[in-house]
């Protein structure tokens, strides 16, 4: 979620919250806009590769979760630096 559409989420609450959904129709909803472009998405073929280069569970397990739930390797980042593990 952008942040234009972050604010426009929040000023809908705040019109359901005190009752005046109306006030919505007047605010034009932002453009939604998908930044992944087909090209740049993996192949299966690339995708097996990859899970056949990894040279443990862990590399694994980290290329699996990132193809099955879409998330960017940011937050594979962010969870590393939360992980006990080492």
């Amino acid at each position: 979620m952008n942040t234009r559409n972050y604010f426009f989420y929040i000023i809908k609450v705040i019109c359901d919250e005190i009752g005046k959904p109306e006030l919505m129709e007047s605010i034009p909803r932002p453009p939604t806009q998908s930044t992944v472009r087909r090209r740049n998405l993996l192949t299966q073929s690339e995708i097996a590769a990859l899970l056949r280069a990894s040279r443990d569970l862990y590399e694994r397990a980290i290329i699996e979760v990132l193809v099955e739930s879409g998330c960017r390797i940011g937050l594979i980042e962010a969870l590393e630096s939360l992980s006990s593990f080492d």
